[in-house]
């Protein structure tokens, strides 16, 4: 069995928004792995809110300077990227870390549920459409 994290989101522009439901183009055959990667999106989003001051009250320079600082010594945070906002890093199964692209980051984005699903089966066999 594979696993996947669909996430769903809120995008758009200046004129208009709109709730859209994308699945990260990345797949898991340990849970656990996944379930992680699923924790290192909620700390990286919290962190990405957080850093970007979306909130009230406004924080302070100083305390965004310790929320960033406090990020570089994550395991999610990619080392050496400018825009590190944008970016999450996603373990693998065999281990090794990935960079992944937050599509459910930016000015007009905002997450509002992150989910572990079963990857749809592939064999064309067990099901028809019309």
């Amino acid at each position: 069995m594979k696993y996947t994290i669909q996430i769903q989101y809120t995008t758009g522009d200046s004129f208009r928004s709109y709730q859209e439901t994308n699945n990260i183009d990345l797949a898991w055959e340990n849970l656990e792995i996944a379930k992680e990667n699923l924790q290192r999106i909620k700390r990286h989003y919290q962190y990405y809110r957080d850093s970007n001051d979306y909130g009230y009250p406004r924080k302070s320079n100083d305390e965004i300077k310790r929320i960033k600082a406090e990020a570089k010594q994550q395991v999610w945070y990619h080392k050496g990227r400018p825009h590190y906002d944008f970016i999450i890093m996603l373990k693998l199964d065999d281990g090794t870390e990935h960079q992944y692209h937050t599509f459910w980051c930016g000015y007009f984005e905002h997450l509002h549920e992150a989910e572990i699903i079963v990857e749809p089966i592939e064999d064309h066999d067990m099901r028809i459409s019309f």
